[in-house]
């Protein structure tokens, strides 16, 4: 039995348009079965790439994403992989700075 465990009082300080993103984001890493994929890769990294694409597909599908929440077009149309490879490689080049 999978269970989503959440903050009463964040979701109370929420719209309902919003408590649906949140509980549709939610669904949507287990639809998608992130914690599944993830293999070997750095889970904090993975977690962020993953709420980028899920965040990505909400907003195309009309729900109002959250102020605050990770979203950038620039992953429009990419997989959590893709996402997660390029930063990945992004927090590698600043590493080496």
């Amino acid at each position: 039995m999978l269970k989503i465990y959440y903050n009463e009082a964040f979701i109370n300080g929420l719209t309902i348009e919003q408590i649906m993103f949140v509980l549709a984001h939610e669904v949507l890493h287990i639809v998608f079965k992130h914690g599944l994929r993830r293999g070997n890769r750095n889970a904090k990294l993975w977690n962020i790439a993953c709420d980028y694409a899920i965040n990505l597909i909400l907003h195309e599908a009309g729900f109002e994403v959250l102020q605050g929440c990770l979203f950038d077009p620039q992953y429009k149309g990419m997989s959590a992989e893709q996402i997660y490879d390029q930063l990945m490689k992004e927090h590698e080049q600043r590493s080496k700075e």
